[in-house]
């Protein structure tokens, strides 16, 4: 794939949870499963790892940066700390959550462990 495809897919990723983490629930219903909320957020802090270290990785022409990785997944974490920031002192129906900070930290280092696997074995 090549990496404008890629930044497209994960700038629309990106932009589409922001929307998502920031809009009012409204009446979801509850779930039966307790702290589901917790793996969506692993699940989507992990894809925005991916995604992003993919893009940089096939921008760089198939190379990527200690440097550069650690840069990703501070802006990432730091991204999860504002949206719960946001959710907890705006009113956009929502509340933060210091849980789904550590959830989303468990998912940006799932993330970067998939990438590293994925990048020694397939990419």
């Amino acid at each position: 794939m090549a990496p404008k495809n890629i930044l497209l897919a994960a700038i629309s990723f990106s932009i589409i949870i922001t929307i998502a983490l920031l809009s009012p629930t409204g009446d979801v219903t509850e779930t039966s499963i307790k702290n589901v909320d917790k793996v969506v957020h692993f699940g989507i802090h992990m894809c925005l790892v991916g995604f992003w270290l993919y893009y940089f990785y096939r921008r760089n022409l198939n190379e990527i940066s200690n440097g550069l990785v650690a840069k990703v997944l501070v802006f990432i974490f730091l991204y999860g700390i504002i949206i719960e920031f946001l959710q907890t002192y705006l009113d956009f129906g929502r509340t933060g959550d210091v849980f789904d900070v550590i959830a989303n930290t468990a998912g940006l280092i799932a993330g970067f462990i998939a990438f590293r696997i994925f990048q020694k074995r397939i990419l």
